[in-house]
């Protein structure tokens, strides 16, 4: 996470990776005591979807060592759905 100039009264934030941030701001004006105020960031990926043909494309950047699920369907319903690709912590990397 870096600030492009902490110290100016508006600001821009950039993450490197996906998250859930708690940022701590204090100010003063060296009168009075110093003000605390916390908020929380919730920083996701991006995800963009086209059309190509009969198919969806689904893209997103990628963030080092994210997990992820493939799954396609005829139909949105549940229990219709063909693992791709898996992925996910705690299981093996499944392709068809």
């Amino acid at each position: 996470m870096s600030f492009s100039n902490s110290r100016a009264l508006a600001t821009a934030v950039s993450f490197s990776a996906p998250g859930l941030y708690t940022l701590l701001f204090s100010a003063t004006d060296g009168t009075h005591g110093v003000a605390y105020d916390a908020v929380v960031v919730a920083v996701t990926v991006g995800v963009s979807v086209a059309r190509e043909g009969c198919d969806m494309i689904v893209s997103s950047q990628s963030a080092l060592a994210q997990r992820y699920r493939v799954e396609q369907s005829v139909e949105l319903g549940p229990g219709l759905w063909t693992l791709l690709s898996d992925q996910l912590p705690g299981m093996a990397e499944q392709s068809p």
